[in-house]
């Protein structure tokens, strides 16, 4: 799986992830086949989920309703299924775009 495609059945984004918690500075990034956030929260009880789709909604201009965390709650590696039409950023390259 590359870092963001649609699912064929209902035409939302999956995203594959990991995050880094406790990071200096907030900051998407991808590496690899995975997209990167940094995060400044702590993994302690949920804050770093929270903030994670908190993040996601602001970057990707979607409701943070539509941002579920569906493999890797408790962990690093997360797989997110978006259920809005995202707006990428200009830092990450566009999965739709030439190259993709």
């Amino acid at each position: 799986m590359t870092w963001a495609q649609r699912d064929s059945r209902t035409g939302e984004w999956l995203l594959s992830l990991r995050v880094t918690p406790r990071a200096k500075q907030e900051a998407l990034s991808v590496e690899g086949e995975q997209l990167r956030v940094r995060l400044k929260a702590p993994p302690v009880e949920g804050k770093a989920n929270t903030a994670l789709r908190k993040l996601l909604a602001k970057r990707l201009r979607v409701p943070k309703s539509a941002i579920n965390v569906e493999a890797g709650e408790r962990g690093p590696d997360k797989r997110i299924r978006i259920t809005a039409t995202p707006s990428w950023p200009e830092e990450l390259p566009d999965p739709e775009g030439p190259g993709s």
